[in-house]
């Protein structure tokens, strides 16, 4: 794990995501804001990433980030997530750098708005279906219904 990183609340901008955070991401639902939404989604990838190990379904709020934030970047990083086995996510073959990157930029946009907020109009979850599903990679179990 990276030394410097939001997740042991020692990010680039730090004190500007808590300060955001707090301000334009409710306790539950959608942001009422574009650039609280943005936040709240970069937050959800990130949480997922380093506390799940990127298990659950992330396509929403990375669908989400691609459209209103346009970074293509999210894309590609999600994919080589789903792709790697979990014991490798986070060693050579994926970059943390790189995501802590992609949230420091949407911490500093979103911070750069000084409070000039767009009105949400969807929410992230409702971008779900732009990506397709990753394919499971592990086989169905058969059960061996013979008797001895």
């Amino acid at each position: 794990m990276l030394k410097v990183s939001y997740w042991n609340n020692c990010g680039a901008l730090q004190d500007s995501y808590l300060r955001l955070a707090t301000t334009l991401i409710p306790n539950s639902g959608d942001c009422s804001t574009l650039e609280g939404e943005l936040l709240r989604a970069v937050s959800k990838v990130y949480h997922d990433y380093y506390n799940n190990g990127f298990g659950n379904d992330m396509r929403g709020p990375v669908a989400f980030l691609m459209a209103k934030y346009q970074v293509d970047e999210f894309k590609s990083f999600y994919e080589d997530l789903v792709e790697a086995a979990p014991e490798n996510r986070g060693d050579d073959g994926l970059d943390e750098q790189q995501l802590e990157d992609l949230v420091t930029s949407v911490i500093s946009h979103v911070d750069s708005k000084a409070g000039n907020y767009q009105p949400l109009d969807a929410g992230m979850w409702t971008y779900r279906d732009r990506i397709a599903e990753p394919e499971d990679e592990y086989e169905e179990d058969t059960w061996d219904s013979e008797e001895d």
